[in-house]
C-alpha cells in the first residue's frame, strides 16, 4: 500500500481554528544546516535554497532554525545564530521567508527565550540541567533563580524581538521549543 493510500488527507489543505489555511498537514520542524552554511553570520543562498526546497516538497509551514539577539558559531563551527538585531542580516531574513511563502508556505522561526537569559539565571536555583555532552557530562552552570525584574525585562525584549521577526523580516510566526528541561520554558513546566 503506497503512503499516499495509507494517509489521504496527508496533502490536503486545513484549516485552523483561527482561519488560516494550510496547504497541506505536514511540517518542516527545525533543522540545523550543518554543512550548508558556512561561517556567514546571515543565512546564505544555499541556506535559503534549502528552507525553500522544503515548502517546495509540501510542507505547509517551515521552521527556521538559529534565530537570536547575537550571532554566534555552535556545533563546532558549523552552523550559526543568526542576529536579529544586525540589520545587515535582515534583509537575508526577509530574502529567506519570501522563498518559503512563494510556495504558499508560512515561514515560522524556532526564537528560543534561551539567548536572552544569559547563563547566569535559571528558573529557580539548583535545578540540574537534563542537557549531557557526548561524553556524558553536564554543562558547569551553577546558576540561580531569576530575579522578577530580570524575567519581566527579559519578556519585554523578546516581544520586541518577536514583533521584529514579524514586521521587519517577514515571519508568520514563532514556534516555541518547551522540550528536553534544556530550554527555558520546558524547564518551567518540568
Amino acid at each position: 500500500m503506497s503512503d499516499y493510500k495509507k494517509y489521504p488527507l496527508m496533502f490536503s489543505p486545513y484549516r485552523l481554528p483561527n482561519g488560516v489555511l494550510l496547504k497541506s498537514r505536514l511540517e518542516a520542524t527545525p533543522s540545523g544546516q550543518h554543512f550548508i552554511q558556512g561561517p556567514e553570520p546571515y543565512p546564505t543562498h544555499a541556506a535559503i535554497a534549502d528552507y525553500a526546497s522544503k515548502a517546495r516538497a509540501g510542507a505547509a509551514i517551515v521552521v527556521v532554525s538559529y534565530l537570536e539577539k547575537l550571532s554566534r558559531t555552535i556545533d563546532g563551527g558549523h552552523a550559526r545564530t543568526y542576529d536579529i538585531t544586525d540589520g545587515r542580516n535582515q534583509h537575508y531574513l526577509s530574502q529567506l521567508t519570501n522563498a518559503i511563502q512563494c510556495y504558499n508556505s508560512k515561514a515560522l522561526t524556532r526564537f528560543d527565550i534561551d539567548g536572552y537569559m544569559g547563563n547566569e539565571y535559571d528558573v529557580s536555583t539548583g535545578v540540574p540541567t537534563a542537557w549531557v555532552y557526548g561524553d556524558g557530562t553536564y554543562p558547569l552552570y551553577d546558576r540561580i533563580e531569576v530575579p522578577r525584574d530580570v524575567l519581566l525585562k527579559t519578556l519585554d525584549e523578546y516581544i520586541e524581538g518577536v514583533y521584529s521577526l514579524k514586521q521587519d523580516m517577514g515571519f508568520d510566526g514563532v514556534w516555541l521549543h518547551m522540550s528536553y528541561r534544556h530550554h527555558w520554558l520546558g524547564r518551567f513546566v518540568s
